[in-house]
């Protein structure tokens, strides 16, 4: 035979209703989102139906925010996370780091080059830097050159 003891809830988990079913977090979000929604919905040239809908549409993410809860999380702290997450921190990285090897490595091939230069006669430097220039196509590969 077990004995059942009723508990009570968690104090955090407890909500005062002010007005109604609502509690100030709901009436807060509720009145933020009519006092932006209803005059956007009014200067829309709709039809009464699509205005309401638009209404509704543009209102719901601020009235949401004082109704979902997602695993103790309300819903602007959920999005700002996501936003966070998935557009302020982007998966790749914009800014390169200088490779001290490849820069020695094309420091290297620009003395050869140089050195290279230096034998050619004055026509042939000409041609040579008019061919370094100019991008090919190689119909055989497919591959720019």
């Amino acid at each position: 035979m077990a004995i059942e003891v009723d508990t009570s809830k968690d104090i955090r988990e407890y909500k005062i209703n002010n007005i109604g079913p609502f509690n100030n977090r709901q009436i807060v979000c509720i009145g933020l989102s009519l006092i932006y929604s209803v005059p956007l919905a009014a200067m829309m040239p709709f039809s009464t139906e699509n205005k309401v809908l638009f209404g509704l549409i543009i209102a719901f993410p601020v009235a949401a925010c004082g109704f979902i809860k997602l695993d103790g999380c309300y819903f602007e702290v959920l999005l700002l996370r996501l936003l966070y997450v998935y557009i302020l921190t982007p998966s790749r990285r914009k800014v390169k780091l200088k490779n001290p090897y490849k820069e020695q490595i094309r420091a290297i091939k620009a003395d050869e080059e140089d050195r290279e230069l230096a034998r050619l006669s004055k026509r042939q430097r000409k041609r040579y830097e008019k061919n370094k220039k100019t991008v090919r196509y190689s119909k055989e590969y497919k591959v720019y050159r």
